[in-house]
């Protein structure tokens, strides 16, 4: 061998460089049989990681999307609620409508109905009031026709006796001669 080769093999660092990677060797089979397994249960857990992150990454889409139904759905309902309000509206004002067309006629008919006793009543009121008025001109007539009756025949009889005393006076007087 080398003369040089030999110092170097001679010396204690070369013994010691030549023991550490004995025992790196010697170390390195676990080490790496152990750095393998934490290796493959890092691998495992990250696959495990990817597995859950990708459940629930699907899980949550799954859930947009039903909640995206939910809304289509709320949405279909709102609009259905709409439309059934809408149409009772409509339904509750026709049948407002139609009620109040119906007192109103009721209302007409009553007031026609009282117009006719009102009328009636007037009628007879002013039948009263004319028969009385023509009962008391009648009566006022009457008088009036009998005092100038009366007054006629006492005339009447005034003269009647004026004439009578006249003719009385006559009858005496040719009675006497």
């Amino acid at each position: 061998m080398n003369p040089q080769v030999m110092s170097v093999i001679s010396t204690p660092e070369f013994w010691l460089s030549v023991a550490f990677f004995a025992v790196v060797l010697i170390a390195l089979k676990p080490l790496t049989r152990y750095l393998k397994k934490w290796g493959k249960e890092r691998a495992d857990q990250i696959q495990q990681e990817i597995k859950e992150s990708a459940e629930l990454r699907q899980k949550a889409e799954n859930l947009l999307a039903e909640y995206k139904e939910k809304t289509r759905n709320k949405a279909k309902e709102r609009a259905a609620i709409l439309q059934r309000a809408k149409q009772e509206a409509v339904y509750l004002e026709t049948e407002a409508n139609q009620k109040l067309k119906e007192r109103l006629a009721k209302q007409d008919e009553d007031m026609a109905i009282r117009l006719k006793l009102v009328k009636k009543q007037s009628q007879r009121e002013l039948k009263d009031k004319i028969l009385k008025k023509l009962i008391y001109q009648s009566n006022q007539l009457l008088l009036n026709h009998q005092e100038k009756a009366e007054e006629q025949m006492t005339k009447s009889l005034s003269v009647l006796f004026n004439t009578l005393e006249s003719n009385t006076d006559l009858l005496t007087i040719k009675k006497s001669q």
